[in-house]
């Protein structure tokens, strides 16, 4: 269902197929994507940055597709420039692969976005399209999202997209089309999409249209202790629910855009929240 408007000033109200930014809940299917690669025998999670990014720094050369994923690697939490800047694509990489590490590869967690940016930059060498266009062909549209796409310079069909509008208090943020140049956002927040099309990608996770099975167990697997609760999967978060049952969960936040996912097989139970007002 949709709550709630869409727009404050039109009136128009949300529906359970109005288009939401995703922000950082966006992580996961770039996690898939890495996945789906090394399914189609493209690479291993096990890889160096550097098999990728030869020119990498040292440093960063040493780096592992793993450490990336689950927030391992040392990279910051974001970048020193403007997140919100628009810069060509190479130009993005080479700024992150040039990050200073804080602390050594693998020791410990520390939630890093562009460490998924990179991501994004080894699936386009690895598959030879742009992120946005295998994301579409090799696990939306095989999850059977209808409504699911990533801003983007190029993108068309954006009709929709001016209809919701983000709001922080009581200020008009607009809508998310002039966030088609975040480019510091591929593979780390720029996905948009719909709870009902998130629940149809929960189904999907749960059989083998994107992954065969040995690929989304390695999906949810914890990977690295958060704090004394909450452990890191790739792209997802795990905890033990206060009922005894696993759960799996995400969020994502770009200005009034917010968003929740959370599966708990156990209990057959899948929850998608998604907002346009902090």
């Amino acid at each position: 269902k949709g709550y709630g408007l869409a727009n404050r000033t039109s009136g128009a109200r949300v529906s359970a197929e109005s288009p939401f930014l995703l922000g950082s809940l966006s992580k996961q299917f770039t996690a898939a994507a890495i996945l789906a690669l090394e399914a189609d025998g493209k690479l291993t999670v096990e890889d160096s940055l550097g098999r990728f990014f030869p020119e990498a720094p040292p440093a960063t050369r040493r780096l592992t597709l793993e450490q990336l994923l689950a927030h391992t690697s040392g990279l910051p939490y974001f970048s020193q420039r403007d997140f919100f800047e628009s810069r060509p694509r190479d130009s993005v990489m080479r700024e992150m692969l040039e990050l200073p590490l804080a602390f050594s590869p693998g020791s410990k967690y520390l939630y890093s976005s562009p460490g998924y940016t990179l991501l994004a930059g080894v699936l386009e060498r690895v598959s030879g399209q742009r992120f946005e266009d295998y994301m579409t062909s090799r696990i939306f549209e095989r999850a059977g999202l209808t409504s699911t796409r990533c801003l983007a310079p190029s993108m068309r069909d954006t009709a929709d997209l001016a209809l919701v509008h983000s709001y922080s208090s009581d200020q008009d943020e607009g809508d998310m089309l002039p966030l088609r140049d975040m480019s510091k956002s591929v593979g780390a927040g720029s996905v948009v999409s719909t709870v009902a099309d998130l629940g149809r990608w929960a189904e999907a996770l749960a059989g083998d249209r994107v992954l065969p099975a040995a690929q989304p167990a390695k999906l949810f697997t914890p990977q690295v202790a958060m704090n004394a609760t909450v452990s890191y999967a790739f792209g997802w978060m795990v905890v033990r629910s206060s009922r005894g049952t696993t759960l799996y969960f995400h969020g994502g936040d770009i200005g009034g855009w917010n968003a929740e996912m959370r599966i708990d097989r156990d209990a057959a139970l899948v929850i998608v929240f998604l907002s346009n007002s902090r």
